[in-house]
């Protein structure tokens, strides 16, 4: 079947923003590729069917879903297959295997976006990135949307013609209308954060991987198919400034979104602009330059590649990160070739399927039962190896040591409301007590604080807040400043009230260079200015915990994920190099490098500290050799991911920490 020239154009145009995007070229935006390929889907798909419904006066149910088949699954079950196998050979058991199992046992029946709503890392989350199966959510809504579409156009030309009189374009176009209005405000609302109904667990998950949140996206390209001929009419000039229109939405789309608060209203923009684009072709005797240019040869060279693209693309990019872990040009290449993956898969896969017309009746059925199957069969397979490891004995105990969660998460301690008897250690009441305070790197010191309390025979109390910098609401990260802000206030009126004795406070520097998370009511977004911030908020915590007469130490931000003298992050996942079938534990014998930013904004905070008469401990002499950090000393790993300490590693730490909290308020060298 060919499709209008400026169609593949901007499917390819849908594939290369995607590809960009994974690549880690920077096109943060790039993502709204899948919104693309949805409106574009929805105006091919409708077209076909309203065709159809015109012509016969029904939608031949069977010969659809045949089309699908053909169409999808061949290439689908190609792909699942061979990353199942790369995955078991290459990635690790830890974490990339799991992820990867996961979703190859739903993608051949579609329901891989359905498993992701459950998954504890979205989309956008560094922990997905191991999933060499993440992209295929989007064939699930696709799929899923496509299973309850036709029977809604047929019941809209029945209800529409029977109790309305109105024709079949115009029942089809309520009933698509319908539809886009209600998913369109279902998706806001998701996004929003608003719990529907009860049995959702994640809203902002439901939003962007659910088929009822994202089919507005398909409706849109739908209504344009079925006002396919009054927009015909429309004039040249007006065709060819929505053309334009729409290229500089996509664009802006493309470079300025991100995945904060995405899908929702921030969907729009791309959804239009596709539409606008779709519009602007729609005569292509009176097309302007826009439509000329994606009709151009090897623009519909790609889009007719860009379903095969699609899936290749994103397995390659993650086997190639596993593969070189650190090298930024290994992506690159792998998208490249992921394109030649793609062509051959076309061309001997995908073409010749999709036109096979014998390929139906009882052999389309035995064929589609060996496409499901056989992949799934594999992934289960590979399910059962991640779980233990392959029987590799160092793989099992690193992933032991990794998988281990540290007391404070496990208590309940870094909760709201503070469950306060199982988050104090108070076997030696009456002695001078100890407060454990701060962020999640606070809580990975946790066993081995409790292990320095009762070597010094007194009591301990956590009370953490993960993803919240220790100090007051104007110096939070700016989306968490309500939660964050409460939170801080909650623990300065708790120490208000307890007895007096050492407040041990562990809050992270990563916030100021992270340039995804702007600090502050101003939403500061420079590294200098949220250094200041950052700074000034330290400041203000000591000085408001040490004038309610407790002794403070502060303990430095645990050496691990760092700037790089750019300014970039950089980090080490262990759980992510571990490596298949065809690698041992000791390709994961890393260190991690300190910089000179990371020293400064260290030495920066040393200052502070002893400026407020308090006492400042750093770790990085007993985690790092000079500015080197190995992530794993004998049996012992050093790093749960890449900042936080094993709860091994936090035990080491116990005979250090206990010298620094020795004698109660007095100030211990630190």
């Amino acid at each position: 079947m060919h499709f209008r020239p400026d169609i593949q154009g901007m499917r390819a145009t849908a594939v290369i923003l995607v590809v960009l995007f994974h690549a880690g070229l920077p096109v943060r935006g790039g993502f709204v590729g899948v919104d693309v390929f949805f409106v574009i889907s929805g105006f091919v798909i409708t077209g076909m069917l309203a065709r159809e419904l015109n012509a016969a006066g029904c939608i031949d149910m069977r010969r659809f879903y045949a089309r699908r088949v053909r169409r999808i699954l061949p290439a689908l079950a190609l792909v699942v297959v061979v990353v199942v196998v790369c995955a078991a050979l290459i990635l690790s058991p830890i974490g990339a295997q799991q992820q990867v199992a996961q979703t190859g046992t739903l993608a051949m029946p579609m329901l891989a976006n359905v498993g992701m709503i459950n998954a504890d890392d979205g989309y956008f989350a560094r922990s997905a990135e191991g999933n060499a199966l993440l992209h295929i959510w989007s064939l699930g809504v696709e799929e899923q949307f496509y299973l309850a579409f036709p029977a809604i156009l047929a019941m809209g030309v029945w209800v529409g013609a029977r109790a309305l009189r109105l024709t079949r374009t115009s029942s089809m176009v309520g009933a698509v209308t319908l539809v886009l209005l209600g998913s369109l405000a279902l998706c806001i609302a998701l996004t929003q954060g608003l719990r529907i109904i009860r049995a959702i667990p994640a809203p902002d998950a439901t939003a962007f991987y659910s088929s009822p949140a994202r089919a507005w996206e398909f409706a849109a390209g739908a209504l344009v198919a079925l006002l396919d001929e009054r927009i015909g009419r429309l004039p040249a000039r007006l065709l060819a400034t929505l053309g334009w229109c729409g290229v500089a939405v996509l664009v802006w789309s493309s470079v300025v979104l991100t995945g904060d608060g995405f899908p929702g209203y921030r969907a729009l923009p791309p959804v239009l602009a596709a539409a606008a684009l779709i519009v602007a072709g729609t005569d292509p005797r009176r097309s302007g330059l826009v439509v000329r240019g994606l009709a151009a040869r090897w623009m519909t060279w790609i889009g007719d590649r860009s379903y095969s693209w699609y899936l290749w693309h994103w397995p390659c990019i993650v086997i190639a990160a596993a593969l070189w872990p650190g090298l930024p040009l290994a992506a690159f290449l792998a998208a490249g070739l992921s394109l030649i993956m793609a062509s051959l898969s076309f061309t001997f896969i995908e073409e010749p399927i999709r036109n096979n017309r014998e390929l139906g009746g009882r052999r389309l059925v035995a064929f589609t039962l060996a496409l499901l199957v056989v992949p799934t069969g594999l992934a289960l397979v590979l399910r059962q190896g991640a779980r233990v490891q392959w029987n590799d004995t160092a793989k099992q105990q690193m992933a032991a040591q990794l998988a281990a969660d540290h007391v404070d998460h496990v208590r309940g301690c870094d909760a709201n409301p503070w469950p306060k008897n199982a988050c104090t250690w108070d076997e030696f009441p009456g002695n001078s007590p100890i407060y454990l305070v701060g962020d999640s790197l606070a809580g990975a010191l946790s066993e081995g604080m409790i292990g320095a309390a009762a070597e010094q025979n007194r009591p301990l109390a956590i009370r953490t807040s993960s993803g919240c910098f220790f100090a007051g609401r104007d110096h939070q990260p700016t989306q968490r400043i309500t939660k964050c802000g409460a939170r801080f206030a909650a623990t300065l009126t708790w120490l208000a009230d307890v007895p007096l004795g050492d407040v041990v406070i562990s809050t992270s520097d990563t916030y100021v260079f992270r340039t995804d998370l702007p600090m502050g009511l101003a939403g500061l977004t420079s590294p200098e200015d949220k250094r200041r911030l950052y700074l000034d908020g330290l400041d203000k915590s000591i000085a408001g915990i040490t004038d309610l007469g407790h002794h403070v130490v502060v303990i430095g931000t645990t050496p691990g994920r760092y700037p790089t003298e750019s300014g970039e992050m950089a980090g080490f996942e262990p759980a992510r190099c571990a490596g298949g079938l065809l690698f041992s534990v000791d390709r994961c014998a890393h260190a991690i490098r300190l910089t000179r930013i990371k020293r400064a904004i260290q030495a920066a905070s040393r200052e502070v500290v002893l400026k407020n008469g308090a006492q400042f401990l750093d770790l990085t002499d007993k985690v790092c050799d000079g500015d080197s950090c190995p992530v794993r000393r004998g049996e012992v790993w050093i790093y749960r991911d890449s900042v936080h300490l094993t709860t091994a590693a936090s035990s080491t730490l116990t005979p250090l920490l206990a010298r620094a909290i020795a004698g109660g308020s007095q100030k211990a060298g630190g």
